[in-house]
């Protein structure tokens, strides 16, 4: 595999590690901070239920406040608890029940409710509501029954969605009731009725949204729940007392009041999760298309750093004796390739110069062995010369020149054959001798 291959997968292998790194850190700080932004819009929605459920109570509250407020109202709800039911009473007793009616049928602020009544455990039933006797044999019986469907707080008893028992309507209504006890072991309740769905509004918000709202008392009932609340998981959560910001699929937030009761809401993760994707999938994608322009800018970046090289790579394959003394022209924007190819220029050029110099020292070599042939060769020839010299002297008989042809031809040798220039004396003498003879 080529180099330029190999950073190429490199490359793509580590930016796709890190692509992959990188996307799935941002996915998960996206789903952690989308969840913590819808746990905490879920948490507002929450408490302004909350605020608004406990600014109805306080209007209950207040409008029984004000009944007990008033001495002339407590002093004949006291008569009611006090004085026995015979002849002997029966015009003081319709005389507090005629006030009674009266105060609670004029009193401004009760005028929102859609009943408010006033009963004694002796049966006696009191209401503003027109439409209904003021007198009931049961009364008694049927806010006993009533107060056991419900839950108490310090005297403030809270019955929810319950069909109406003073008369034979089918609306349902939500009761706000006080008691006031009396030394003689009898009680008085101030009930305050609204209609179920005024309670029920509350819970719904004004715009669409995946959110569904419950209250619940003290004994985990279920005071009121908006239209598209889930009732079995309603159940489900308050009877596992399940803790955290998640169950069955949804956010869940819990607010407690003052008195015990909870606003739970829960939220559909299914709406969250979409906008999870949503934007895991735009961040992806981006990541994507800035992971091909980092490749080609790569590829670029690649390409103008290893095609010099490649080129390089060529004229050295292709470098030979004939164009060492040519320099490449190899062309490129990185200083430290400019400088590898006149590296390699001038490695060119001092090769070039030292096969040069190498053919100049062969040449002379071969010319100093020629020298030391022919000066091995002149002395023979001179040998020869000299004995064809002497022969002539024989032939002519002359003493002379064979004794002169002698003595130049032992000369020479003496002279040609001592390559170590070391002699002996006798060697020496000898050559002096013939010399001498010779002069």
């Amino acid at each position: 595999m080529s180099l330029k291959k190999r950073l190429a997968f490199i490359y793509f292998f580590i930016s796709v590690l890190l692509f992959i790194l990188v996307s799935i850190s941002i996915v998960l700080y996206n789903s952690k901070q989308t969840r913590d932004e819808a746990y905490a819009t879920l948490s507002n929605y929450t408490e302004t239920v909350r605020q608004q459920y406990e600014l109805q109570l306080s209007s209950y509250e207040q409008a029984t406040t004000n009944i007990l407020s008033d001495k002339d109202f407590l002093d004949d709800i006291q008569t009611l608890s006090y004085i026995e039911r015979n002849e002997k009473n029966v015009s003081s007793l319709e005389k507090s029940y005629r006030q009674i009616t009266e105060k609670i049928s004029n009193y401004s602020n009760l005028t929102d409710f859609y009943r408010v009544n006033i009963i004694t455990t002796k049966n006696d039933f009191l209401t503003n509501d027109i439409s209904l006797s003021s007198l009931n044999d049961d009364a008694s019986e049927k806010i006993k029954k009533l107060l056991s469907n419900g839950d108490s707080y310090r005297g403030i008893h809270v019955i929810p969605h319950y069909q109406d028992v003073w008369s034979s309507s089918a609306t349902y209504l939500f009761s706000y009731i006080r008691e006031v006890n009396y030394s003689n072991q009898e009680k008085v309740y101030i009930q305050v009725e609204d209609e179920q769905k005024k309670i029920d509004q509350l819970l719904n918000p004004s715009k669409e949204t995946q959110i569904s709202f419950f209250i619940v008392d003290n004994e985990r009932h279920t005071i009121a729940y908006s239209k598209n609340g889930d009732l079995a998981r309603m159940q489900q959560y308050t009877q596992k007392k399940t803790s955290g910001r998640t169950y069955d699929g949804a956010l869940v937030r819990e607010v407690k009041l003052e008195n015990g009761h909870k606003v739970i809401a829960f939220q559909e993760l299914t709406e969250v999760n979409n906008s999870i994707w949503n934007t895991s999938f735009y961040i992806v994608s981006i990541s994507v298309v800035l992971l091909f322009i980092m490749y080609h800018i790569f590829k670029r970046q690649l390409n103008r750093i290893l095609n010099p090289l490649e080129e390089l790579k060529r004229e050295m394959e292709t470098a030979s004796i004939s164009n060492l003394p040519i320099s490449s022209s190899i062309k490129s924007d990185e200083n430290e390739i400019t400088a590898l190819s006149e590296s390699y220029n001038g490695l060119k050029r001092r090769l070039n110069q030292s096969i040069e110099n190498e053919l100049i020292a062969q040449r002379k070599q071969f010319e100093a062995n020629m020298e030391v042939l022919q000066a091995q060769i002149d002395p023979h020839f001179i040998y020869n010369i000299m004995n064809i010299v002497a022969y002539k002297g024989i032939e002519y008989d002359d003493a002379d020149i064979v004794e002169i042809a002698q003595g130049i031809t032992e000369m020479l040798r003496y002279s040609t054959s001592n390559v170590e220039k070391q002699a002996t004396f006798k060697e020496e003498f000898a050559h002096v001798k013939n010399y001498l003879l010779l002069m």
